[in-house]
Formats: C-alpha cells, sequence, structure tokens
C-alpha cells in the first residue's frame, strides 16, 4: 500500500474515532441514558477496523505494525453466488473466510465480513440498473437457492462445527449481510 494510501486511511480513522469521542461527551450522548447491553466478544469500548487485505499489506503486515490498536479488519466476501468467480472459489474448498479470520484473530482484530453476492451473480436482468438487479435477483428462485447455499458454506466456515472434514472458525465474527442492499 502506498503510503499516502495508508496516511488517507489512518486520517480517515483518526476522524471518526474524534467524531466518535465527540459525540460521547455530548448531552445526549447514550451515557445519559441507559447502558447498553454489549455481546458477548465485542469490544466494551467504541471499535474501530478498516478493511485489510490477507497480505503483508494489510492484516500480516502495516495494520499490526501501525501501532494502532485495531479492533475491526474486515474483507468483502463478493464475485456472485452462481458466476465460478465467487469468493467461495478463492482457495480450496470455500476456506478463504476461515483462513481470513484466523488470520485476522491472531492479531486480535475481529473478522468483519460484508457479504456482497447477490448484485454480481447471474441472473434474469444482466443489463438493468443496480436496483432493479438486485430485485430481479431477490425474485429469481434458482439464484436464490444458489445464494443461500453459499451463505451456509460462510456460515460452515464460520462457525464452530466441522463441515466436510473442515473445522470452523468458531469465534466472534460480523457478517454484514449485503451492505448496499440494505443502506
Amino acid at each position: 500500500m502506498r503510503k499516502t494510501s495508508m496516511r488517507t486511511t489512518l486520517l480517515v480513522a483518526a476522524l471518526l474515532l474524534a467524531w466518535a469521542v465527540h459525540n460521547l461527551m455530548s448531552p445526549w450522548s447514550p451515557r445519559t441514558a441507559r447502558a447498553a447491553i454489549v455481546p458477548r466478544g465485542l469490544p466494551s469500548h467504541f471499535g474501530i477496523g478498516l478493511s485489510a487485505g490477507p497480505s503483508s499489506n494489510g492484516i500480516y503486515g502495516w495494520m499490526p505494525t501501525s501501532t494502532i490498536p485495531w479492533d475491526y479488519a474486515y474483507q468483502y466476501l463478493s464475485g456472485g453466488v452462481n458466476t465460478n468467480n465467487g469468493w467461495e472459489t478463492w482457495n480450496t474448498s470455500g476456506q478463504f473466510p476461515l483462513s481470513y479470520a484466523q488470520g485476522a484473530a491472531s492479531h486480535n482484530y475481529i473478522p468483519v465480513f460484508p457479504y456482497y453476492e447477490l448484485l454480481q451473480s447471474n441472473g434474469t436482468c444482466g443489463s438493468c440498473g443496480e436496483a432493479q438487479k438486485d430485485l430481479s435477483n431477490l425474485n429469481n428462485a434458482g439464484l436464490m437457492a444458489s445464494y443461500f447455499q453459499n451463505f451456509r458454506l460462510l456460515m460452515q466456515r464460520l462457525g464452530p462445527g466441522t463441515s466436510n472434514g473442515i473445522a470452523g472458525f468458531g469465534k466472534t465474527a460480523i457478517v454484514h449481510v449485503e451492505p448496499d442492499l440494505s443502506g
């Protein structure tokens, strides 16, 4: 990663942190309301993280050497569920999210996976705009069967059990399903 890109990323992270601290100290802060219950496995403080690939330019390099106590590392899972290019093809037996989660956890980061598959899948509305294509894909029973099968594989890789002889991650991980669709 180039120095300017890393500086920009760190600047954005610092601005987000300053914004959060400011809002926590304002009169309408959640601190003045009833205390929220933090789910087990998540930090009890305002956590911060960023996108980082599984390389020396990401979770195995600049992120841990930045000396910033990151809480989260995130990696998009994308490519479409019926394209033969989705995340499940990025390495053997769909183990990419498992490997990424283990790498993130080795640095005490909680892995976050934006699951972004619907738009890139092959459906009946190939030349439509994004919103129309999403709706068309949601209404395509065959595509959605592939979608749910793909999501099941992700849950097997991140869950505590063993599937097809592969032990799952079994620790805290966050999956943000279709962030662009839900936004």
